[in-house]
């Protein structure tokens, strides 16, 4: 198994085991070059919040055309098949500067260096 779907198979089991009950209050946190992002993430469409419906349209179209790019080019796609990005829904980066809030934020796992969760950075 490589790296990539090494480090996506973790994330994912990571970011799943918050729809279970015990950990419903949860956060997935995770540690990037650019500093700490959190957030709850987004796997089922969501058509009632118009940002993460926008953002799956998004992501979902991109995904579509690098596919469709790779087979005019007779490669097998290199981005989206191994699910390289995460959605996170209610997302915070907390940097050496203020904290910036996004109701909704695709995370790039090439850019994922740990993870975790818990409800908050101080007792995780």
């Amino acid at each position: 198994m490589s790296l990539s779907l090494t480090k996506m198979a973790v994330l994912t089991g990571y970011a799943n085991t918050i729809s279970l009950k015990e950990f419903a209050k949860n956060r997935l946190f995770l540690v990037t070059p650019a500093g700490m992002i959190s957030g709850i993430p987004v796997f089922d469409e969501e058509n009632s919040n118009p940002n993460i419906a926008v953002a799956q349209t998004v992501n979902s179209s991109a995904l579509k055309a690098v596919s469709k790019a790779a087979s005019a080019e007779e490669e097998s796609p290199q981005t989206g098949e191994s699910c390289e990005f995460i959605l996170l829904k209610d997302a915070r980066l907390e940097t050496t500067s203020p904290v910036v809030n996004f109701p909704v934020l695709t995370v790039f796992c090439d850019q994922i260096i740990a993870v975790t969760l818990g409800t908050d950075l101080t007792n995780g």
